[in-house]
């Protein structure tokens, strides 16, 4: 875990950062996390970086638990042009909170069949979830969203696996969904 390290801007060389499991990256805001490498072992991440613009889920094959926070410039994942993402296969917790500007979950790439919990809170101008949510999330027992005011819809419905769903403050979600 690195925290509180408001000036840090690189992280310092990790002799094997190939092997590591689990990075928690927190209140470092001008750090400038390496996104040209493959984690290739890594499992569990949680970041907090307000610098990250996206993030490339690819570099990231065994992840399992993503959880981004206090990410005040990111606007999207991205993804590589190579279609279809095979490496969410082991995603199975996702979590975005206070991600401002982040604005949409809308890529049909973002298929992740073991997912099964997934929050959202506090994105003031996310605008859409991802199309087809009961095929692309097929296992998803838990949803909550808290805070995300442009949210409007469920499009093309949600997993008949949901046991738990939490909408709070989102409005527009709630009218819509009625």
């Amino acid at each position: 875990d690195v925290s509180d390290c408001p000036s840090l801007r690189l992280l310092p060389s990790i002799g094997k950062a190939d092997t590591i499991k689990s990075l928690g990256i927190k209140n470092c805001g001008k750090l400038l996390f390496p996104m040209h490498q493959c984690y290739a072992s890594l499992e569990r991440f949680c970041i907090d970086v307000s610098i990250l613009v996206s993030f490339p889920l690819e570099l990231f094959p065994k992840l399992n638990h993503l959880d981004i926070h206090g990410c005040q410039n990111l606007h999207s994942f991205s993804f590589s042009n190579r279609g279809p993402l095979q490496h969410l296969l082991s995603l199975r917790s996702l979590k975005i909170t206070k991600c401002s500007n982040f604005v949409s979950l809308s890529k049909e790439e973002l298929h992740a069949p073991n997912l099964t919990r997934f929050c959202v809170y506090n994105c003031n101008y996310l605008k859409k979830l991802p199309d087809q949510m009961h095929t692309l999330f097929p296992s998803l027992q838990t949803l909550s969203i808290r805070c995300c005011p442009e949210l409007e819809s469920f499009p093309g419905g949600l997993p008949s696996s949901l046991n738990s769903l939490d909408i709070r403050s989102s409005d527009k979600l709630i009218v819509g969904s009625m």
